[in-house]
């Protein structure tokens, strides 16, 4: 890619799609490297340009005659490894990332049961809670559910604790 790009400059052709895919590239890149902030929200930017940079890959590979077999053989083994990698860690499932939606669903549904007709609020401990969306995914839920906590201070309290493969519910009643 970077070969193709400095060809282009060398013909003074500035404005050409590798160019202009090259900087989509490039310049996340250096924003990346230069925030010295890690975090896979940031790595999506990078999924639609990587994905243009295999097709045209591929798209060079399939034009010579020679490497149209390689080229498939190389395109199906990499779609081969992709399925069995998403099948193999069945991230909807128990292995995925974090704790699963069933168990949240079925978290929110026990509060739902325990607080009765009472007011309640959900707060949240732990890694993680410092944020205020630590404990969004669970009021939406109840709302969800019919019944989502009050935004006022209120004496029932449900505490939510996530380790990394299960949710801790502890319920605190506090007089006023």
């Amino acid at each position: 890619m970077a070969f193709v790009v400095f060809r282009f400059i060398k013909q003074k052709s500035y404005f050409s799609p590798f160019n202009i895919l090259f900087l989509f590239f490039v310049i996340p890149i250096l924003g990346y490297i230069s925030a010295k902030t890690n975090s896979e929200g940031y790595v999506l930017i990078f999924f639609p340009i990587v994905a243009f940079m295999v097709a045209l890959f591929f798209n060079r590979v399939f034009s010579h005659r020679l490497l149209l077999i390689p080229g498939l053989i190389v395109l199906f083994a990499i779609g081969i490894t992709n399925s069995y990698s998403l099948v193999s860690k069945n991230y909807l499932m128990k292995n995925g990332y974090g704790v699963p939606m069933y168990e949240r669903i079925n978290t929110v549904k026990k509060i739902i049961k325990e607080s009765g007709k009472e007011e309640y609020n959900i707060i949240g401990i732990g890694e993680g809670s410092q944020y205020e969306s630590f404990t969004m995914g669970y009021e939406y839920l109840a709302w969800w559910l019919g019944k989502q906590p009050s935004k006022k201070y209120a004496k029932l309290q449900f505490i939510i604790r996530e380790t990394q493969n299960q949710v801790i519910l502890t319920k605190n009643v506090t007089e006023e």
